[in-house]
């Protein structure tokens, strides 16, 4: 008994400083959703044990009340290692602590059913008990389970770096002082594309956060960008690879003239590899590409469909 109470806190003390201490990392989408989805399979987990260490205690107690107190236990643990987050390198989250209930709450739901199969007059309840949990854990993990697919997606389509009009293209995409517009797609037309409107403000773009990184055989990057603007438009092309130091003579920057109407933009992978001062760009590990204005103009609205390689 000694051994596996030892082992249950052992166990415990894992989960609890793993999640407090063990850096997420931030140069991958994967692993940093992968991080946070662990906060529900953890606390699945760990409502099984902190369950299985209290049903010895309060073997006469009624089974709900057992249940409450490992809940009160379980969120009190993930609200306390958000707060310690703060003084760590690691940031608080209020997802996690949503990611922490869904987790508990399933392991919870799992284990009343375990305890109601021997009752055959509760069959129905012991159902809806797993449907509970199997409906938290997936709320839980779907995050994950969507980036993978999107991972997928995303290689199917290269040399395509983002589709604005695909669904895939949303987990790479991050706007500063923008904001895509859906439009209707009835006719699905080619042209039909979201619209992307630059709001006023400082350096108003579009990150593409994480972009299939091997470019080296292709020769030249095309964008098409559908203005809806009567004047000119200037942006600023940004590259940068994974060795970025980020100064900005150690990335491709190139500014970019963007008339009314129809724009075909074609730059040789050449310049860009040349677009640091004191080295070259690595094609074979591109980080990353940010389309901005420079400019805190007025709002402006372009069509942007796919980026991609020739």
């Amino acid at each position: 008994m000694f051994v596996c109470n030892c082992i249950y806190r052992n166990i415990v003390l894992v989960v609890f400083f793993g999640l407090f201490f063990v850096p997420v990392p931030t140069n991958n989408l994967w692993w940093r959703e992968a991080g946070n989805t662990s906060h529900t399979v953890l606390f699945f987990i760990l409502s099984f044990l902190i369950y299985q260490r209290l049903r010895p205690r309060l073997r006469y107690s009624n089974n709900i009340l057992i249940y409450f107190i490992v809940f009160v236990i379980g969120m009190s643990l993930g609200a306390l290692i958000e707060v310690l987050q703060n003084f760590t390198h690691r940031e608080s989250s209020l997802n996690d602590v949503f990611r922490d209930f869904y987790g508990i709450t399933a392991g919870l739901c799992l284990i009343a059913a375990i305890n109601l199969k021997d009752f055959n007059h509760h069959r129905l309840t012991m159902v809806i008990f797993l449907l509970v949990a199997a409906s938290c854990l997936f709320i839980g993990v779907r995050p994950i389970i969507k980036l993978s697919w999107h991972y997928i997606e995303r290689n199917n389509a290269f040399p395509v770096i983002v589709a604005f009009d695909k669904d895939w293209s949303s987990s790479f995409i991050s706007l500063n002082n923008a904001e895509i517009i859906k439009t209707s797609n009835l006719n699905k037309n080619s042209d039909d594309l979201p619209l992307v409107q630059f709001n006023h403000g400082k350096y108003p773009g579009v990150s593409v956060i994480e972009t299939e990184p091997d470019w080296s055989g292709y020769k030249k990057l095309v964008l098409r960008i559908i203005s809806m603007e009567a004047h000119n438009v200037h942006l600023v092309l940004r590259i940068q690879d994974m060795d970025h130091n980020q100064d900005y003579a150690d990335r491709f920057n190139k500014k970019l003239l963007v008339m009314p109407g129809l724009n075909v933009l074609e730059i040789a992978l050449s310049e860009i590899q040349h677009g640091p001062v004191n080295r070259q760009l690595d094609l074979k590990n591109v980080a990353g590409l940010i389309l901005f204005s420079s400019d805190e103009a007025d709002q402006f609205k372009l069509k942007l469909s796919n980026i991609y390689l020739e």
